[in-house]
């Protein structure tokens, strides 16, 4: 896998993107795609997806994507005070943390924590 696609396939790299405004975005995906444009098409339909795994699920996966025996999600914030967006995630090899798991038990705990993290640098 090229160096330039591994932001955009971990899940933590994909949370990042997820809370980045539009403007934000914009460069860091031109940046990618300037590093790596034979696989530009998979790159972008992998963000789009993870954009909308965002939304959908509140989360972005990465199952077996940045690595093929690891399994992570991650939930982006922005915590003020001038600080860029963040991301947590929670991740583990796959033989021991099924994506099931992640999504049922992790999950909700994700979402929580990135509320009270969002903004807690202040404004």
């Amino acid at each position: 896998m090229s160096s330039a696609r591994q932001p955009v396939t971990s899940a933590m790299g994909r949370a990042f993107l997820a809370v980045c405004t539009e403007a934000e975005r914009a460069p860091i995906l031109e940046e990618i795609r300037s590093l790596d444009n034979v696989n530009w098409t998979k790159t972008q339909d992998g963000i789009e997806k993870a954009l909308s795994d965002y939304r959908e699920l509140g989360c972005t996966c990465s199952f077996g994507d940045w690595h093929e025996t690891v399994n992570a999600i991650a939930v982006g914030f922005r915590p003020g005070g001038g600080m860029p967006p963040r991301a947590v995630n929670c991740g583990a090899p796959s033989m021991v943390c099924k994506p099931e798991f992640l999504l049922d038990e992790v999950r909700p705990r994700l979402i929580s924590l990135a509320k009270r993290l969002d903004g807690s640098m202040g404004a």
